[in-house]
């Protein structure tokens, strides 16, 4: 069957507080410092497992979802030809090679242009601190500036082996939590599956030597299915152009009759 398979309703008895709320006034409600009301989402028929949950927002909203599908196009990606590409979407294979706008190349990092020009997306790579950030090259700035090396200098005073940094766990990427990703440019391609990247300094973690002097710390022979995509700031879905929204009704008949009519 199609329509509603839910429903909103108040909280049945297991709070309490919800339950003496909602025979105060709106006044004493406002005088109240703390959360006290509770809602339940109760099914309306039968929702096997994997159904979506689809509840009843109301004409309006039905109206104006209808009119938006209707003229609602697939944002453009600069890197693809026709269409915007989700973090989701971009991480299904970890072995495809890095978006073209996510390549930063060394001739960028020469001139101090450190991140890719992707408006959505950014790299992050699995990393963690070693002694190796504590190196003496990392100790203290360079004698000179670095950005008017030669290529093959740069990777030879400010690179180590990358081959080591893998996912911990089988399956690859699980949760922003784990604390792994650390942000990073990937600077070129080596092989089919390896890449010189540069890990720049992660916010929650203490800050590295190398971030401190404005060093690069460079990994080469990284490994591709250590690289995952994640979503810029203020770059989600919700804040892409033409996104929907309208607000979500309740029926009147959910609210005390002391909270009506005022």
């Amino acid at each position: 069957p199609e329509g509603p398979n839910a429903d909103i309703r108040w909280s049945s008895g297991w709070d309490e507080t919800s339950n003496s709320w909602r025979k105060m006034s709106l006044s004493e409600l406002g005088q109240q410092e703390h959360r006290g009301l509770s809602f339940e989402i109760i099914a309306t028929r039968d929702i096997n497992p994997g159904d979506e949950v689809f509840l009843d927002y109301g004409i309006e909203w039905e109206k104006a979802w209808e009119a938006h599908v209707k003229k609602w196009k697939s944002p453009k990606h600069p890197s693809l030809p026709k269409q915007w590409i989700s973090a989701k979407e971009a991480n299904e294979d970890s072995e495809a090679p890095i978006l073209k706008e996510l390549m930063v190349g060394m001739p960028n990092l020469q001139k101090g242009k450190e991140f890719a020009t992707d408006p959505y997306l950014f790299t992050g790579c699995v990393y963690w601190p070693s002694k190796a950030d504590n190196d003496p090259v990392y100790k203290k700035p360079p004698a000179d500036d670095w950005n008017t090396w030669k290529a093959t200098e740069i990777l030879e005073e400010f690179s180590d082996d990358g081959e080591t940094y893998h996912y911990w766990r089988s399956g690859g990427y699980a949760t922003h939590s784990d604390g792994i990703h650390w942000p990073c440019s990937v600077m070129w391609k080596e092989s089919h599956s390896r890449y010189v990247v540069r890990i720049h300094q992660q916010p929650w973690q203490e800050t590295m030597p190398w971030d401190e002097n404005g060093t690069p710390r460079l990994l080469y022979n990284y490994p591709r299915s250590s690289i995952h995509y994640f979503v810029m700031p203020d770059s989600s879905d919700q804040h892409l152009p033409g996104v929907f929204r309208h607000p979500l009704v309740m029926k009147d008949e959910v609210f005390p009759e002391q909270w009506k009519n005022l």
